[in-house]
């Protein structure tokens, strides 16, 4: 019997959880063999196949990241198929994140989180952390800071309802770089690869480590 939505779900994050996203892309490859026109799995795969991306060599990464910005951007157009409302707002928060708009994950976590969804706050965090970081490359500081502190605003709102999850925590060392906190921002990503069980070398925390070190360099 196919895994309902909350099962499959559960058993994804047990992956994404451990940062381990081809484990995860491997059981999602399986279930849209079985279901082709399921929208929920075709969202769960086009998420994780974006994020499993960054681990590969440049040519693959531009290849996987195009099938996964198309398969989103066909299933934002059958959106009135998908009547749960927290699935439109994962797949959207997932675009804006794929395609670099940070701004509008921003405002969408905003909006959500008027409307009583918890996870909006995790579309602000991310949002705001990653438009500081624009703004602070810049050299505009000032408007950079306001923003990273709205991301770690967002974080502390978010931890509280999913306190074991370690990806805030790469965009919280993000948000606390910017704003100066560079030990702060070493004590983030070092929680992140506790709560994964990655080494602190591990790539998604090196990438904070290097765009940090190159916002030192020039300004």
């Amino acid at each position: 019997m196919a895994d309902s939505r909350a099962a499959l779900r559960s058993r994804v994050s047990r992956f994404i959880f451990a940062a381990d996203y081809g484990g995860a892309l491997a059981l999602l490859r399986r279930r849209r063999r079985e279901s082709p026109e399921d929208f929920f799995v075709a969202y769960e795969y086009a998420s994780v196949l974006g994020d499993y991306a960054e681990s590969l060599p440049p040519r693959r990464r531009a290849r996987a990241k195009r099938e996964s910005i198309g398969l989103m951007r066909a299933l934002l157009l059958r959106s009135r198929a998908e009547p749960d409302r927290r699935v439109l707002f994962a797949l959207k928060n997932e675009f804006y994140w794929q395609t670099g708009n940070r701004r509008a994950q921003y405002r969408l976590g905003a909006r959500e989180a008027r409307l009583g969804l918890g996870a909006g706050a995790y579309s602000q965090g991310v949002g705001a952390a990653w438009h500081a970081y624009e703004l602070a490359a810049r050299g505009r500081r000032k408007r950079a800071r306001r923003w990273a502190l709205r991301s770690v605003a967002a974080w502390a709102r978010y931890r509280r309802i999913k306190p074991g999850y370690y990806n805030p925590y790469v965009h919280l060392a993000l948000a606390l770089g910017v704003l100066g906190r560079r030990d702060a921002a070493e004590g983030a990503l070092g929680t992140a690869a506790r709560l994964c069980g990655k080494p602190p070398g591990y790539r998604e925390f090196a990438e904070i480590r290097d765009l940090l070190a190159r916002l030192s360099t020039s300004n």
